[in-house]
């Protein structure tokens, strides 16, 4: 993983764009949440969401800086606003059937990328290439299944509605929550795991 950091940091994202943390976010992933945040959103609304413009220069000053972010919860959890914030602004005009159905739509333009547009999110959420079992899958899920699984799960572990919380709750949950086992390269809650298994 270091070479890859230091590939990014020196040559960009043409010669290295990988998944790191807990949230699996990529480099590219992370310029784009800076650039659509500088674009979208005004002074005012900056300073009211109490994050500053991020620097957009394509040195490796500021790709170093990104991957510091990228390594850190905190940094992590702040591009995690970063995109609720933008989806928030790029698909105000949509209405959904209830949280699951937002959730779902959510969940996938973060997964299969926010800027392609609705038509195409709503596509890829029928998209099942997800799975379970290392060898040999059963059953494939799209990522608006996992999703709206463990909000599910949390919902009826806590008697309660998941809640935007303090980064320090997130580290907690993400823990005690999610599973990298077998290899599997992306996140998968641990309950999941146990009944996609059957258990």
């Amino acid at each position: 993983m270091r070479a890859l950091k230091v590939l990014y940091i020196q040559l960009g994202r043409k010669y290295a764009n990988f998944s790191v943390g807990p949230f699996q976010m990529k480099p590219a992933f992370a310029e784009q949440l800076e650039r659509d945040y500088d674009r979208l959103f005004s002074a005012a609304e900056k300073a009211a969401a109490g994050i500053a413009s991020y620097d957009l220069d394509d040195s490796s000053h500021v790709r170093n800086a990104r991957v510091r972010r990228l390594d850190d919860l905190y940094g992590q959890a702040e591009y995690l606003r970063l995109f609720m914030m933008i989806m928030g602004k790029l698909y105000a005009n949509l209405t959904f059937a209830g949280d699951l159905a937002k959730l779902g739509f959510y969940a996938t333009a973060y997964n299969a990328g926010y800027s392609q547009g609705e038509a195409a999110i709503r596509k890829a959420m029928g998209v099942r290439r997800f799975y379970v079992q290392l060898l040999f899958p059963k059953a494939r899920y799209n990522y608006a299944d996992v999703a709206a699984y463990y909000f599910n799960y949390h919902r009826a572990q806590t008697g309660h509605r998941p809640s935007s919380s303090p980064a320090t709750k997130i580290k907690k949950a993400v823990s005690e929550s999610y599973d990298d086992r077998q290899g599997v390269m992306f996140l998968i809650p641990k309950s999941f795991v146990r009944w996609a298994e059957g258990g």
